[in-house]
């Protein structure tokens, strides 16, 4: 790439917000972000000789989401073609250098930020491979996002606006590594969409005892399969899941309705009300009564 021209920034119609060093101070300490905070974001659109090269790393991670075109980045010694609708993380201080490809140059996202939950979202990735593709029902999602994150520091450069846009970043985050099916450990997106219908399937008989043979059936597949599938989806077993499904709604039952407990035991499938009270009452750490009388 020794004979392309290179250029960091300067292109056509181009955004690059950053914040001033006053506001990351407040932001290094305020309880809404002091785990994760943005300190720099913008957007690239058709950044056709783009390059950036950092042999000592940043200190910040940086988050590159590339909605057109393609681009590549270089971590350490591994080289990583980044087409559309693909993201990758770049960790803190780690060597790098990232850019358009000369054929079809990228358009991207992007966002530089710190914070301890930065590790947490790091972790999602394999260690061999730090890059994922947006699910494709995701990517209008995630522009709209960003798209509103940039907007909003456009028109607001305070220490509030700050807030709100590490907000959205978060949004942004655990969209990408804790909703996405690419980072679901083994998980195709055909079976990740498995486990969608099944939770919509519980949702629609709340008011019967499923058990976890009936939900793998329903769902295609093996009792071990999909239980497997259902805790790498979502982190917890599938009866578990089912169980707070049940609370939420009786939860729900409980603040709008005057129904009894018992009334509303027998509605989520619970022919015993002390079992269903002592249920919620694990699940809530309060008893239903109380809990009527807390949201009263």
């Amino acid at each position: 790439m020794a004979h392309l021209k290179r250029i960091a920034d300067g292109f056509t119609d181009q955004i690059l917000i950053a914040a001033p060093p006053a506001t990351l101070q407040d932001l290094t300490v305020l309880p809404l972000t002091e785990r994760l905070y943005l300190t720099i974001a913008g957007y690239f659109p058709h950044a056709t000789y783009h390059y950036r090269e950092r042999p000592r790393g940043c200190g910040d991670l940086i988050l590159i989401y590339c909605t057109q075109g393609e681009g590549w980045c270089r971590l350490e010694q591994r080289a990583l073609n980044i087409p559309a609708g693909h993201f990758i993380l770049i960790p803190a201080h780690q060597s790098h250098s990232y850019g358009a490809t000369e054929a079809d140059p990228w358009s991207i996202y992007w966002a530089h930020f710190q914070g301890s939950a930065g590790a947490i979202y790091q972790g999602h990735f394999p260690s061999t491979r730090p890059i994922a593709k947006c699910s494709d029902g995701m990517m209008p999602q995630i522009e709209k996002l960003f798209t509103s994150m940039l907007d909003h520091l456009q028109q607001d450069f305070s220490l509030n606006a700050f807030v709100h846009a590490s907000a959205i970043l978060n949004h942004i985050l655990s969209l990408l590594f804790l909703r996405n099916p690419s980072l679901c450990g083994e998980i195709k997106e055909t079976h990740a969409e498995s486990v969608e219908r099944s939770i919509q399937y519980m949702r629609l008989h709340l008011h019967e005892g499923l058990s976890l043979t009936q939900l793998a059936q329903q769902a295609g597949l093996s009792v071990p399969h999909f239980s497997r599938l259902f805790r790498q989806k979502t982190g917890a077993a599938p009866m578990e899941y089912f169980i707070k499904l049940k609370i939420q709604r009786a939860c729900q039952f409980l603040m709008t309705s005057s129904s009894s407990v018992q009334q509303i035991a027998l509605q989520l499938g619970y022919q015993d009300p002390y079992y269903f009270s002592r249920l919620f009452s694990k699940v809530m750490g309060i008893s239903p009564n109380h809990y009527r009388k807390a949201h009263q």
